[in-house]
């Protein structure tokens, strides 16, 4: 699969983490990319989650006792389709992870936690966003790493619903 080990630990804890609060998830970006079709660097782990922004100082309350926080940003980056919420997490051995946590504002955000397929990793249920709903994702976006990670997708993923991403597809 590809995943640094700190990294890899740090998603499988996130993944029992929301399990075990009731929170709803998938994982998103270059990670998910990784999972579903061909692995690539990343630095950082992405989840959806399906949660108001209103409920952030629970969520840094569930985070904080499972982790280690170093920063729980008080400021989250704010985009025209979503609101990310980052946190700096030391994993084992010092080493820093990051945490970004992606609000939905699009309904495409809301659709692919819905749409989410349990992947198990050493034991550990991982929810991760569907093929189609990851490329609705990235499409959102014009950056150049979105964009090789749809032709990614769409080369290594056979069977992919077009039609699906032909209608959710952001105007």
């Amino acid at each position: 699969m590809g995943i640094p080990d700190g990294m890899l630990e740090t998603l499988k804890k996130v993944s029992e983490v929301c399990t075990s609060h009731n929170l709803r998830y998938c994982l998103a970006g270059g990670l998910a990319v990784g999972v579903i079709a061909a692995p690539r660097a990343t630095e950082d782990i992405d989840i959806t989650l399906l949660m108001e922004i209103s409920e952030l100082p629970r969520l840094k309350k569930i985070l904080s006792a499972a982790f280690d926080i170093v920063q729980f940003n008080e400021k989250r980056l704010e985009f025209a389709d979503t609101s990310i919420q980052r946190v700096v997490i030391r994993g084992k051995g010092e080493n820093i992870i990051i945490l970004d946590i992606l609000l939905p504002v699009h309904p495409i955000y809301r659709s692919a936690v819905e749409n989410a397929i349990p992947i198990t990793i050493d034991g550990i249920v991982i929810y991760v966003s569907r093929p189609e709903d990851l490329i609705l994702m990235k499409s959102l976006s014009s950056r150049p790493q979105d964009i090789a990670d749809i032709e990614s997708i769409r080369r290594e993923c056979t069977g992919l619903d077009e039609a699906y991403i032909k209608n959710n597809l952001p105007h």
